[in-house]
């Protein structure tokens, strides 16, 4: 299928290269962070993989939003804006917990209308466009026609340090009996 969007698509998925290859040579829970305003972490790897995906992806006219970098808000004056996370959940991966990625939007006049999210850990990709649907690792992906729990495979959640732990305890309580629920969330 062609997609309005098929070099925004290409971009993403160059960016998500480009980021691969910066995570390559980190290795999570080795790593220090240093600590910006608010106290959220900031890593050597959140810098480098800033600068790749603005490398790979922003153009003339195009503007820029991550937050590993200065607001320049001439943002505001675009049709089109980049929203970047380059390394979202800094703090999973200076713990080298598995649940990190690189996060990507592509906003036109103030519209998100592609993106792209990889998990180097995991080796997950997912890249999609509202004229293209979602491709997960490269193949389509679709949501789950399941209107209960009741024999769902996969329940997502954030970790207790970012939800309301009581009720991430309950849901563990629930779903016990899943031999695939993770063993590090308490």
């Amino acid at each position: 299928m062609t997609s309005t969007y098929s070099d925004i698509l290409q971009r993403i998925e160059t960016a998500i290269s480009a980021a691969r290859e910066v995570f390559g040579r980190y290795t999570p829970g080795a790593i220090d962070a240093e600590f910006k305003a608010g106290h959220d972490p900031v890593t050597e790897a959140d810098r480098d993989i800033d600068a790749a995906l603005r490398k790979t992806l922003l153009r003339e006219g195009e503007g820029w939003l991550s937050e590993e970098s200065v607001d320049d808000l001439g943002r505001l004056d675009k049709k089109t804006l980049w929203v970047v996370d380059p390394l979202d959940g800094t703090r999973e991966f200076v713990k080298g917990i598995p649940e990190f990625c690189v996060s990507i939007g592509y906003v036109v006049d103030g519209h998100p209308v592609a993106g792209g999210i990889h998990n180097p850990a995991t080796e997950e990709t997912f890249v999609g466009a509202i004229d293209r649907g979602v491709r997960y690792n490269g193949r389509p992906a679709a949501l789950s026609q399941r209107t209960s729990l009741e024999g769902a495979l996969t329940l997502v959640a954030a970790r207790s340090s970012e939800a309301n732990g009581k009720r991430l305890r309950r849901a563990r309580y629930r779903f016990a009996q899943w031999d695939r629920w993770p063993t590090n969330w308490r």
